[in-house]
């Protein structure tokens, strides 16, 4: 069991392995989502965490703003079980909802490959791989907004481990109104990296800024603003 005070927030998480611990330690240690926390605590629209994993990102949202909805959602069973258990101990961020669903660019099911850490599953299968398959549930963004009834996101944050590519590329026009800020954890794949999607995100009327991440040089911070919403 890890205790912390943060934002003058006694926040509980149990750590299961030395991957939540490093999990843990970039959100609130190094403060790798630093970026968004005035966005953060400023909204009164929906924070969406994609790729919840055992929900540390919803309890620092949460910590850094009482009022605001925060929707988890996280595909791998495992995992989901931590967001669950990490939620319950801070029961008084009641503001968290969470669902074992993972976003994509189609509604119903898909596979999630499986990775040994259990922050890198993914719904990006790399050419050569041959990691075991999950079945899960999907959703659009379309779609979960209308089921729970969102009509603009405060900030729409990302991390699924390349599968941020084909969720973007799919983004309806009316999907990227939705969102006010977009914070991806950009993976670098054998045909992608961040300026494939800055290509998709400026046209659409987004500013982008670019971040590198101190632990990993194929990795970047994407922050997008919706400029037509400002």
């Amino acid at each position: 069991m890890k205790k912390i005070n943060f934002n003058q927030k006694i926040i509980q998480v149990n750590l299961r392995d030395e991957v939540d611990s490093s999990v843990f330690n970039e959100i609130f240690k190094y403060r790798e989502y630093r970026q968004v926390e005035d966005i953060i605590k400023t909204t009164s629209e929906a924070i969406l965490d994609i790729g919840a994993h055992a929900g540390f990102f919803s309890l620092y949202a949460a910590a850094l703003n009482e009022n605001v909805k925060i929707y988890a959602l996280e595909p791998e069973p495992h995992n989901f079980l931590a967001l669950k258990q990490n939620t319950e101990l801070n029961s008084k961020f009641h503001q968290i909802r969470l669902f074992n669903l993972a976003l994509d660019s189609r509604t119903g099911s898909g596979l999630l490959y499986l990775s040994p850490d259990s922050h890198n599953h993914s719904l990006l299968k790399e050419s050569g791989q041959k990691p075991t398959e999950l079945p899960i549930k999907t959703i659009t963004l379309n779609d979960f907004c209308l089921k729970q009834k969102i009509k603009s996101i405060g900030l729409l944050k990302m991390d699924i481990e390349g599968g941020e590519h084909d969720i973007i590329k799919n983004l309806t026009p009316a999907e990227l109104a939705l969102i006010n800020h977009l914070f991806l954890e950009v993976h670098k794949t054998k045909n992608d990296f961040y300026q494939s999607l800055e290509k998709i995100l400026r046209p659409a009327g987004f500013s982008v800024q670019i971040f590198p991440c101190q632990f990993d040089p194929d990795l970047k911070f994407m922050l997008a603003n919706n400029k037509r919403k400002e």
